[in-house]
């Protein structure tokens, strides 16, 4: 498994984590709404990061600049009632 298999994986994992966390914590549609934008932002932006890079051997370090982002910003958005 390479590197960007195993960070998909743990990126699904996560974005699986933090919908469960929202649904679990908050009924409030428009705070999961929310978090669903974020998670989706932050996967067409790995998604494209990885598309665009691929030839670049230290391409793995971007993807991990953005995933530290969206957690932040699914932190923030947890935060908020």
């Amino acid at each position: 498994m390479t590197f960007f298999e195993k960070f998909e994986k743990l990126l699904l994992t996560m974005m699986t984590y933090a919908i469960s966390v929202c649904v679990c914590q908050s009924q409030d549609d428009h705070v999961l709404a929310r978090l669903l934008v974020k998670i989706i932002n932050a996967a067409t932006r790995y998604a494209s990061l990885i598309t665009s890079s691929a030839q670049d051997n230290q391409s793995h370090i971007l993807p991990m600049v953005t995933y530290t982002r969206a957690m932040k910003n699914g932190k923030k958005l947890q935060g908020k009632k």
